[in-house]
């Protein structure tokens, strides 16, 4: 397995743990190159914060990760959470909004909710097919859980 962030503070948790299975890489996932193929690519609570100008070559790199037949898992966010979230604005299209940490801090960041038909639609131009479903939105929160391959890899 490989672990990739931008953060590392965050893989050295990883590294702390002394999981022997687990490769960490510490890169900017929008200028790294893969360089191999995984039959699965994960990812979670990043989508969301992903902008535009950056979504394409992002998914540019997701299939480059991605062996035939592999499955991309994505778990972000449900739109139901952005009732308790500040919008801020758009920025240059960029939807931007401010979290507010139970310690007084506070940071604008990129924020993009997907409905999960929305984000197929969106991908599907880029060569990519699958369905996100909702979970636990039912009490205003909640994430979207999408399974996606290749339009063209057998699915079966």
């Amino acid at each position: 397995m490989t672990a990739l962030d931008g953060s590392k503070p965050m893989l050295e948790q990883i590294a702390h743990r002394g999981l022997s299975n687990v490769n960490t890489v510490h890169a900017d996932l929008f200028n790294w190159n893969p360089p191999t193929e995984w039959d699965a690519v994960f990812f979670a609570h990043w989508l969301a914060h992903v902008p535009e100008d950056r979504f394409d070559r992002f998914w540019g790199a997701v299939d480059g990760a991605l062996a035939p037949g592999g499955h991309v898992i994505v778990i972000d966010v449900a739109p139901e959470e952005q009732r308790i979230e500040e919008h801020i604005h758009e920025h240059e299209s960029i939807p931007l909004t401010r979290r507010r940490l139970r310690d007084g801090r506070q940071y604008d960041v990129v924020k993009k909710y997907w409905e999960p038909e929305e984000l197929i639609e969106r991908i599907r131009p880029l060569g990519f097919e699958g369905a996100g479903t909702k979970i636990g939105t039912e009490d205003g929160f909640g994430f979207v859980v999408w399974d996606v391959v290749r339009g063209s890899d057998d699915q079966s």
